[in-house]
């Protein structure tokens, strides 16, 4: 678990690093180059593993940073917040925190690409929940979400961005994320996880629904601006006939 040294595309082990008790108890190593023991293979092979994960996991970020500035963020991060849970998928669970406010690595971009591609990883692996049961009060009752939902407000064209990367994996220059305002639904339904662009009132109104107010109750929060009074009244049971899918039952 000692990190790798800082360097281009992940750098080298340090076995200096390692507890000197468990060093005199291993063979040296017989390859050719390899100084020390065969701790220095599995310590390396066990790195790579956890940088092939975040860069699979986070392919904006790592598309965004390019490979060796994002092998740096991975070992800085992981050096902070090392592996401690029996499934990989769990390494992105402190990466947010570990962003923010950070002096390097801390700069809205990242910030947004990181979360980004983590709402996507969790929308993957969520639990299932029934859908939503005809005759279901959506009036009175607060409205239960999918447990793969999320809204994401970005101010960098992310989702566009991602899907970019997605569709040309090998290209190797770093991506630029322009700037530009959206809202999205991250959801996965019967054909995987999926960004739905919203608009900025459908934004606010599920922001509110998200937060446990009642359909009924949500409206009286949302003090429509001008001209989106009209809106509601001619788009809104169109707006819920489209988002079934993205509130379950309690049951």
């Amino acid at each position: 678990r000692p990190p790798l040294a800082r360097g281009g595309g992940g750098g080298g082990p340090r076995a200096e690093r390692y507890a000197p008790a468990l060093v005199a108890r291993m063979a040296p190593s017989p390859l050719p180059g390899m100084t020390g023991t065969g701790l220095e293979i599995y310590n390396q092979q066990y790195w790579f593993r956890l940088l092939t994960v975040m860069q699979t996991e986070t392919p904006l970020l790592c598309a965004h940073l390019g490979i060796e500035r994002f092998n740096a963020l991975a070992i800085a991060y992981l050096e902070q917040h090392p592996s401690a849970h029996p499934s990989l998928l769990r390494l992105l669970d402190n990466l947010s925190a570990f962003l923010a406010g950070h002096p390097e690595w801390g700069r809205p971009r990242i910030i947004q690409a990181a979360e980004l591609d983590i709402l996507y990883q969790r929308a993957f692996v969520a639990a299932d929940a029934p859908p939503l049961g005809e005759g279901s009060d959506l009036l009175t009752a607060p409205l239960r979400f999918h447990p793969s939902w999320a809204l994401f407000a970005e101010t960098f064209r992310c989702v566009q961005t991602r899907r970019q990367v997605r569709a040309e994996p090998e290209r190797a220059e770093p991506w630029e994320i322009p700037s530009g305002v959206g809202w999205w639904v991250i959801h996965r339904g019967d054909r995987g996880v999926r960004a739905i662009a919203v608009d900025a009132l459908q934004a606010r109104l599920l922001k509110i629904l998200s937060e446990g107010t009642p359909l009924g109750a949500a409206f009286g929060r949302l003090d429509p601006r001008p001209g989106e009074v009209a809106r509601l009244g001619a788009e809104v049971q169109g707006w819920f006939a489209a988002w079934r899918g993205w509130f379950v039952s309690e049951g």
